[in-house]
């Protein structure tokens, strides 16, 4: 009787062990469940908050580049009324007398010190004088992709460098190109005529060009 006692007792001891042990197991597990879920109402918070935050950074981004693009258009607008205004472009040419039958003529854009362009033609007809005289470039840009000579005309471009950052246009009262004519028939004139037509400098697209102040008829 008293082992059958000390068998039941034992067994209830191990049941108590094991509930205790269960219970203990889920009021961790329910603490760990409470802890979760408040992290993810935190998570979800902090979530909701960063969203909130990402679209007002979007916000003021885009207003921002907004106003960067109407500052820059109104600054395009002014700089242009002011070229309008006060630009008085033309081509001036330095003659430079070496033979009888030869000569250098240097072709400059002139104008005041604050000009703003960012292309400019040269065109030239010519007569009694020989085939594709000798041009070289100036330093009014840094880009010259077009220079054609025919037998009797010229055309040199000119045009603005396009970096990452800005763009380099010309540069005012500078040498835009310089060519050595040479007459093919000593006795008779050589003639050198502006080609309006051709000849043109742009700023934002609008010819600024002064055909009137520009060099007159070239003849040796």
């Amino acid at each position: 009787m008293k082992k059958i006692a000390l068998t039941l007792v034992l067994f209830l001891f191990i049941v108590a062990v094991i509930v205790a042990y269960f219970l203990f197991r889920i009021n961790t597990l329910n603490q760990e469940l409470s802890r979760l879920t408040k992290e993810g109402k935190d998570n979800a918070q902090a979530l909701q908050q960063n969203k909130l935050y990402i679209k007002s950074l979007q916000t003021q981004m885009q207003e921002q580049l907004r106003k960067n693009v109407d500052d820059l258009r109104k600054q395009q607008t002014a700089d242009s009324i002011d070229t309008k205004k006060d630009t008085t472009v033309y081509i001036s040419a330095i003659e430079t007398l070496f033979s009888p039958t030869k000569k250098t003529v240097t072709f400059w854009i002139n104008g005041p010190t604050k000009t703003l362009f960012d292309a400019a033609d040269l065109g030239l007809t010519f007569s009694n004088v020989k085939e594709k005289p000798i041009c070289t470039t100036g330093d009014v840009f840094s880009n010259y992709p077009l220079m054609t000579t025919e037998s009797d005309s010229l055309s040199i471009t000119g045009i603005a460098t396009i970096g990452t950052e800005k763009i380099a246009g010309g540069a005012i009262n500078k040498l835009f190109a310089s060519c050595t004519f040479e007459k093919k028939d000593p006795l008779q004139k050589g003639i050198i005529v502006i080609d309006p037509s051709k000849t043109h400098v742009y700023s934002l697209g609008a010819s600024v060009l002064d055909l009137e102040r520009s060099f007159k008829d070239i003849s040796w």
